[in-house]
């Protein structure tokens, strides 16, 4: 008797308890930590160049020997397509948008240093 009121009390428990409330603040955004640290490479080059990176949309493309790090305009028609855990940048026009100029951190996989910065035309 005294094993089945146990039993009766803890599962009275387990069914009552209210369930976890569900975040109700979504995250903004999401993004994994080693393409964190290969944007944190880019930033000095951005910050060298004055760029205000709060207005632009950050990408980062896995190339054969290099990343890219992509600084395009959130509002312009490139899209970005998720493969494989990479980033890679589907063009809807070729260059910059009408609103701000476009470009690129290129970094080296082997030594992680910038390679150069381009400008999207």
């Amino acid at each position: 008797m005294k094993n089945l009121s146990s039993v009766l009390f803890v599962s009275l428990l387990l069914f009552t308890t209210p369930p976890a409330k569900a975040d109700p603040t979504p995250p903004l955004a999401s993004i994994s930590g080693s393409n964190f640290l290969i944007i944190q490479i880019a930033i000095p080059e951005v910050k060298k160049n004055k760029f205000d990176i709060s207005k632009y949309k950050i990408s980062v493309e896995d190339r054969d020997k290099s990343y890219r790090v992509l600084f395009s305009d959130p509002h312009s028609p490139h899209d970005t397509v998720t493969t494989d855990g990479h980033l890679t940048r589907l063009t809807v026009w070729r260059g910059s948008s009408p609103n701000m100029q476009e470009f690129e951190v290129e970094i080296d996989k082997s030594t992680r240093k910038v390679i150069g910065l381009y400008y999207e035309r």
